[in-house]
């Protein structure tokens, strides 16, 4: 199937140039589209990491596209963009940046950049949250992107018309909607805008503060307080260990039992699930019980696209369906949902999808029909299940990662990633589960296209003092 076969035969189409509401013709039944040799209009979603490299795609130099990229924020970044902000904005509207105060990346900068534009930082691998925000924006301004961004743009709706898409933005700023007409769509707003609480006895009767990870801002707000954290994923080992030089105790709670061998301070307390909640007390597990006087739930995000209607032929429930390579809405491959994947090198995941899609529209690449293209979705995610994955897992790669780089590869006649990058992506995470302390000291230095070698920085400050802890708990709880 190509993107051309998918628009409505001929005497079906009418120019809608000069048109305001292009929606509202739709009530006599008629399908609406571009004539064939119109150049396609794609609305993009967002202006952070995904978003920013299918513009930077999408713009390029006779790439045979025009659009607009529509952001929330009055900013480039998305989730790299820091607040110490928490609720809601100047407009009344959620603040969804789950940045926190001295936060550094879990993943070095070596597989945390477009394969076309490298950071100019030399040496370190891991970096601040403002030095990748300043890597944005770089890219950003060497590819002259902010022309195409309509800033504090909130998306409401994206609806279908035959085989284009309606969409209407209000104007945070004027708040004025506008309804416009595009012949493909690319989703890029990100999963991490609803968060996911545990289901715990009595949770609404605990008396202390409760908050979730996207709420956490600054550790030293918790000086002097009994803090337990709930989720061992990377957010909770990160803010557990940003507490522990200000609170008074600190309490990780996990539920799962892959994670072999941890380190953790002597001071730190690791307790099993917690079972129930009642004042200050919270009850694990195995019986045993604390006073708390803060809880920190650690538990991650559920997918959420609010503007889709069910027009649109998505289903989210804990995972988006029917999807094509995690990528191509099957019910209608011209609106695509880029960024889905979990633990891959996320930079290059959503260049090798926006290059994929953007192959799609130019006719450049082809997928299979819509009955092949559903089986092979529904085979997947039945695989899945029946081998033991979560629902919630259903878009995370880990070893699948070169697998699913190279389906983007053939259908898009892409060229490989090199395997350095995938060797330095798994020789991180292994170090993570080593030494959450102090994997980020690691510095790697790509040798050739499949070597690598990596130099220990020496630390600002001796470690503390710490006994292994045996922990049987998942790598990523989120």
């Amino acid at each position: 199937m190509s993107f051309k076969e998918s628009w409505p035969i001929p005497n079906l189409i009418r120019q809608l140039s000069g048109i305001e509401d292009p929606a509202s013709l739709i009530s006599d039944g008629i399908c609406y589209a571009p004539p064939r040799n119109k150049t396609p209009k794609v609305a993009v979603i967002g202006a952070g990491p995904a978003g920013l490299c299918a513009a930077r795609y999408l713009f390029a130099e006779d790439s045979g596209f025009t659009g607009v990229v529509f952001e929330q924020k009055d900013t480039i970044g998305g989730t790299w963009v820091y607040t110490d902000e928490i609720g809601k904005d100047k407009y009344g509207q959620p603040i969804h940046s789950p940045l926190y105060h001295g936060l550094i990346s879990n993943l070095p900068k070596e597989v945390m950049e477009y394969t076309d534009f490298p950071y100019d930082i030399q040496d370190k691998s891991y970096l601040t949250s403002e030095e990748v925000l300043d890597y944005l924006n770089k890219y950003t301004d060497h590819f002259n992107l902010r022309q195409h961004i309509k800033f504090n743009h909130l998306v409401k709706r994206v609806s279908p018309v035959g085989k284009t898409w309606s969409l209407t933005a209000l104007d945070l700023a004027t708040n004025i909607e506008h309804v416009s007409l595009y012949d493909a769509v690319m989703v890029c707003s990100g999963p991490t805008s609803i968060p996911v609480y545990p289901l715990i006895e009595g949770l609404a009767r605990f008396s202390g503060k409760q908050l979730h990870a996207k709420s956490f801002r600054r550790a030293e707000a918790y000086k002097g307080l009994r803090v337990l954290v709930i989720g061992l994923g990377p957010s909770g080992m990160d803010i557990t260990y940003k507490l522990l030089p200000h609170a008074k105790q600190v309490i990780l709670s996990h539920k799962f039992e892959s994670l072999k061998h941890v380190t953790f301070p002597l001071s730190l307390i690791v307790k099993p699930a917690a079972a129930s909640m009642s004042d200050s007390t919270v009850t694990f597990v195995d019986g045993t019980s604390e006073e708390v006087d803060v809880v920190i739930h650690c538990t991650g995000y559920t997918y959420n696209f609010p503007f889709l209607t069910k027009e649109c032929g998505l289903v989210v429930n804990q995972y988006v369906s029917p999807l094509y390579l995690h990528l191509f809405n099957i019910e209608a491959p011209s609106l695509a949902v880029l960024g889905l994947p979990r633990i891959i090198p996320y930079y290059y995941c959503v260049e090798y999808q926006a290059k994929a899609f953007l192959a799609f529209l130019r006719g450049d690449a082809e997928l299979p029909s819509q009955e092949e293209m559903m089986k092979i979705t529904e085979d997947d995610i039945k695989g899945k299940l029946e081998s033991g994955t979560r629902k919630k897992d259903i878009h995370r790669m880990g070893k699948l990662t070169k697998e699913y780089f190279e389906s983007l590869q053939k259908l898009a006649n892409l060229p490989p990633l090199p395997e350095v990058r995938y060797n330095i992506f798994f020789d991180a995470f292994k170090r993570v589960v080593a030494d959450f302390e102090g994997f980020r000291y690691g510095h790697y230095k790509i040798l050739d296209d499949e070597n690598f070698e990596v130099e220990i920085l020496e630390r600002p400050e001796p470690p503390a003092e710490i006994e292994e802890v045996v922990v049987e708990a998942a790598r990523e709880e989120e």
